[in-house]
């Protein structure tokens, strides 16, 4: 009986075409020594030293976040999966490694999957199984899933078992991408002492077929208490550009002054996978697709949370209105002075005003 043909499989020539493409891409830009296979094989480098790795994506909606983290997914796998030395016949799997294996090895199956390192709207236990069942040195993208975790409070059981998960594994010295609108979403606790790397998406460009990214590290000194350095980055960003409205910052301003902030390393150019390999990206798109009607089913949501996150809701609402309204009457007042005022940082205030607008947007 003829085997079932997986609609999700990826043939190794079509990889080898993305690949191709990503290579290309880069030369095309000069060959920079800061670019996504850099950046790919830095989070390989650190599992390959008995470490664990939590990336998280950040920035606004339709910025590349999800494009950036399948892209480095498959460029962890790129030498991982089956190869066979065509002399011998002689058949291998292998885990993701920095260099392909010599002549006269022939890959011919890549170790990436969509159904193992994409996660797609799932619980907290889904998510653990897909974690342990990823090989050594193997990379999970927490794409659509985090809104899950991120849908109520933070003290809900599923963002506890990720915090868990995080700790308790991390001997397994794997890879682990979190998509997510604003860093500012994760807890203290997680953003001090789990994630490693930060990815903001800050600029995407349509004509280009690609995104911008800046890569920042943590401070890993133990004296340091504030390991993101958020307090004196969000004051010093918001005084190098507190002359520009916030739509009218321009690509050249914002990474002029993200160069002067704590813990920049680098910023890069990322391919749009769609355009280098349209059948990998309609498989992608196509899983989305098919996983949107899970958002919510898996949640373990109470009365309680409910109530609670109605409250937060009504509250972020009426900051919002007050902020509207004291700009109106007084149009000389700051957000600066606002966030003084209030004790929010310029930061929150922004995120408060984009997430009532969308919603004002969407009714």
């Amino acid at each position: 009986m003829e085997k079932k043909k997986d609609p999700n499989h990826i043939p190794i020539e079509e990889f080898n075409r993305l690949m191709l493409g990503v290579e290309k891409f880069i030369e095309e830009r000069g060959n920079p020594k800061f670019n996504i296979v850099w950046v790919s094989d830095m989070m390989l480098k650190r599992v390959q030293k008995d470490n664990d790795t939590w990336v998280c994506l950040e920035g606004q909606k339709s910025k590349g976040k999800s494009n950036t983290a399948l892209l480095i997914s498959l460029l962890i796998h790129r030498y991982s999966g089956v190869w066979v030395n065509t002399e011998t016949g002689e058949k291998r799997e292998e885990v993701p490694r920095l260099t392909p294996l010599p002549q006269p090895w022939l890959q011919t199956e890549v170790g990436f999957s969509f159904d193992k390192n994409l996660s797609f709207l799932d619980n907290a236990q889904q998510i653990r199984e897909k974690y342990n069942l990823l090989p050594r040195f193997g990379c999970l993208v927490l794409d659509e899933s985090i809104k899950n975790l991120l849908k109520y409070n933070f003290m809900q059981k599923a963002q506890q078992d990720l915090i868990r998960l995080s700790a308790t594994e991390r001997f397994q010295n794997k890879i682990c991408l979190l998509c997510i609108p604003s860093f500012d979403e994760l807890t203290s606790v997680f953003r001090r002492d789990r994630v490693q790397m930060r990815l903001y998406m800050y600029f995407r460009s349509t004509a280009q077929n690609s995104a911008s990214c800046i890569m920042s590290l943590k401070n890993e000194s133990r004296f340091s208490t504030d390991p993101w350095s958020q307090d004196y980055n969000s004051k010093l960003y918001d005084k190098l550009l507190e002359r520009v409205n916030f739509g009218l910052r321009s690509r050249e301003q914002i990474l002029k002054t993200e160069k002067r902030l704590k813990g920049f390393v680098c910023d890069f150019e990322v391919p749009n996978i769609k355009h280098l390999s349209p059948k990998i990206w309609n498989i992608y798109q196509r899983l989305k697709e098919q996983n949107a009607a899970k958002e919510g089913a898996d949640s373990e949501i109470d009365p309680q949370t409910i109530v609670y996150e109605k409250k937060i809701y009504n509250l972020k609402y009426g900051i919002n209105a007050l902020i509207t309204w004291l700009k109106e009457k007084y149009p000389e007042i700051t957000y600066k002075k606002i966030a003084e005022i209030t004790t929010l940082t310029p930061a929150q205030i922004s995120t408060i005003k984009s997430e009532m607008n969308k919603n004002l947007d969407a009714t």
